[in-house]
């Protein structure tokens, strides 16, 4: 029992290969459909040499290999059945199993992006419109790489290779590993929603070099005695500062420092959300119920007389915070990591130029930690499912963990 490819003319320079399958003393010939060119071929191997001078050897060679498969197929199927087929019926078992095989190739060669933009159509009644913000650039990311390299996605074409073509293709745009590791993220989200709705079997994108790749970030985040430098600063002192939106800036960050809410929910806090000392409202981005105890801090901000139910903008608290933490005197040399196309390099800011709206969060997170508050309270606010998520997120120094251990009980027995 065997399956064998030959040159239908040895003489020619492109000739068509022939298939014989020998089985239960029957030959039965096939017609491949392949073309080759002659001077390629080996036949102890059963395929064609891979050469630069002959750049379709590859794909004739997969081809040839899905057919060699399909022929086996059969014979296994004739030996499980303990059949000994005539020619007419073993002919008819390898027409079904091609049928199978180009039924499963036009579905899996739908083009991607089209599925995905009726998917992001239909989520928009039940996503988040920043989720579906994120998707369309994803997807406009995408067109773009297609019309660049003169191609359209199957869902056939996302494996391996479209994975280090596309990583390639990326990183030149000189955009960060961590922004790549979102687009691998989405892509694989897509691809497995169309599996589960059976609209393709393709599952190269699970393999394991089909991987999203991060790099750790080197946010900072600001002490407390730096979060006061910023509540004490005296605004008449600067003229740069006199302007309400400083002001707005200041106290909106400083709430954001002590609940450890993200800009969306410390940006839309009113008299509703706050009682008995504490503050109770719904987050934005996980929907979740979240209460807070009142910091003294907050309390001061909001006893002055401060407007709470103004809004300021992300990007203009993003620009007038950085001038607020430099007047401050908040600018100790930071040294940071950024990838820039796929990348690692390292540069040197002052801290002032860091500071964010979600340094905020973070000083939070990092300074509730310090002071003992345990993981477990601090992540009800924060959101994190795993201590080690946690601990990834917030920053406290290899000294400052030292220091928090040297005060620990343990330490201090005789």
């Amino acid at each position: 029992m065997s399956v064998r490819f030959f040159l239908r003319n040895k003489s020619s320079l492109n000739t068509s290969l022939n298939i014989v399958v020998c089985f239960n003393a029957q030959k039965i010939n096939f017609t491949s459909g392949l073309n080759v060119q002659s001077r390629f071929w080996n036949q102890a191997k059963q395929r064609l040499k891979e050469s630069p001078s002959y750049l379709d050897a590859i794909y004739i060679n997969q081809a040839i290999k899905m057919q060699e498969n399909v022929y086996n197929d059969a014979i296994r199927y004739f030996i499980a059945k303990q059949i000994n087929p005539s020619q007419k019926e073993f002919k008819t078992k390898v027409m079904d199993l091609f049928s199978l095989i180009n039924a499963d190739h036009s579905k899996n060669n739908e083009l991607f992006l089209d599925f995905m933009l009726d998917t992001i159509e239909k989520y928009k009644a039940i996503r988040k419109s920043e989720t579906i913000k994120s998707y369309n650039v994803i997807h406009k990311k995408l067109l773009k790489y297609q019309t660049e390299n003169k191609l359209q996605l199957t869902f056939a074409d996302i494996d391996e290779k479209f994975y280090l073509h596309f990583r390639k293709w990326f990183f030149k745009q000189d955009y960060s590993i961590n922004y790549f590791a979102n687009f691998i993220k989405t892509i694989k989200m897509f691809m497995t929603l169309a599996n589960d709705q059976k609209i393709t079997n393709s599952t190269d994108y699970k393999l394991k070099s089909f991987k999203k790749i991060t790099e750790e970030s080197d946010n900072i985040y600001l002490t407390v005695d730096e979060l006061l430098k910023i509540y004490h600063l005296d605004f008449s002192e600067y003229p740069i500062l006199n302007h309400p939106a400083y002001y707005l800036t200041r106290n909106k960050f400083l709430i954001g420092a002590f609940t450890g809410l993200r800009v969306s929910d410390f940006n839309r806090l009113n008299e509703i959300n706050l009682s008995d000392d504490f503050i109770r409202i719904k987050q934005h981005k996980t929907e979740r119920l979240v209460i807070i105890p009142i910091h003294n801090i907050v309390k001061e901000i909001l006893q002055s007389g401060f407007n709470i139910h103004e809004v300021i903008s992300d990007q203009k608290i993003n620009e007038y915070i950085k001038v607020i933490c430099r007047e401050a005197k908040i600018n100790t040399p930071i040294l940071v990591h950024k990838s820039n196309g796929g990348v690692i390099k390292q540069m040197q800011f002052p801290k002032c130029q860091l500071v964010s709206t979600h340094t905020a969060r973070r000083s939070f997170a990092t300074n509730a930690f310090k002071s003992g508050i345990p993981s477990i309270s601090i992540m009800q606010i924060t959101g994190h499912r795993s201590e080690k998520s946690f601990l990834k997120y917030i920053k406290i120094t290899a000294e400052e963990n030292a220091l928090l251990l040297s005060k620990h009980p343990f330490f201090m027995n005789s």
